[in-house]
C-alpha cells in the first residue's frame, strides 16, 4: 500500500463509493491484495470479481448492475 493513501477518515470521507471490478481471468490476485491492503487500512471499498474477461459486455454489465445501484440508492 503507497505510503501515499490518507488516512482511512479521510478516503472514506470523500468517497461515496471505492469499486474495483475484475473478471477472473485478470490480474484478481493482484485485486485481491489490494483489497486486503484497503481493508487492513479501514477503507472502505468493493471488489466485485466477474466471471468474465475484459471487454467491453463486462464493464457494461457491472455498471449496469453492480455500480450505478450503489451510487444512486
Amino acid at each position: 500500500m503507497p505510503a501515499s493513501i490518507p488516512d482511512a477518515a479521510t478516503v472514506n470521507g470523500k468517497l461515496k463509493l471505492f469499486w474495483m471490478g475484475r473478471g477472473k481471468t485478470e490480474n484478481i490476485e493482484g485485486a485481491r491484495a489490494f483489497s486486503k491492503a484497503l481493508t487492513a487500512k479501514g477503507i472502505t471499498h468493493v471488489l466485485h470479481e466477474s466471471d468474465l474477461g475484459h471487454s467491453w459486455i463486462t464493464w457494461r454489465r457491472d455498471l449496469y448492475h453492480q455500480v450505478a445501484p450503489k451510487l444512486f440508492r
